[in-house]
């Protein structure tokens, strides 16, 4: 196993913000830890307004050593995306998990690989 050394509420964010570029507007879940902080699937709120209220889990984020979080793009396509970051992983996996399902414009899904190569540097390995 490796353990690295990062902080999971820095990458989240930046993986947020990168979703809401790729206009995501609904955050349906957030896991800590294989533990529900918030699952709202129906509401349709604003992904802005959670990077700027992702402080209010830091509490129960920090110090954790996995955060999942589930995106929807609900537009005319429909797309979600499944997020997995992991400070301790195998040496198979990758820190950083993104896996989308469904349809999403050429132009938006590159917006989004674009922001994270520039706050990230990820490398792109399609399934």
């Amino acid at each position: 196993m490796i353990e690295e050394d990062f902080d999971l509420i820095s990458k989240a964010e930046l993986i947020l913000r990168a979703l809401a570029k790729a206009k995501f507007r609904n955050i349906a879940k957030l896991i800590v830890d294989g533990k529900t902080l918030y699952n709202h699937p129906e509401k349709k709120s604003d992904l802005r307004k959670t990077i700027d209220g992702i402080s209010e889990f830091s509490h129960e984020i920090r110090g954790r050593r996995s955060i999942k979080i589930t995106a929807i793009l609900a537009d005319v396509e429909k797309c979600t995306a499944n997020i997995e970051i992991k400070r301790i992983h195998s040496k198979k996996e990758h820190s950083v998990d993104i896996q989308m399902t469904g349809e999403i414009k050429k132009e938006l899904y590159h917006t989004f690989i674009n922001y994270l190569n520039q706050n990230l540097c990820v490398k792109e390995e399609l399934s």
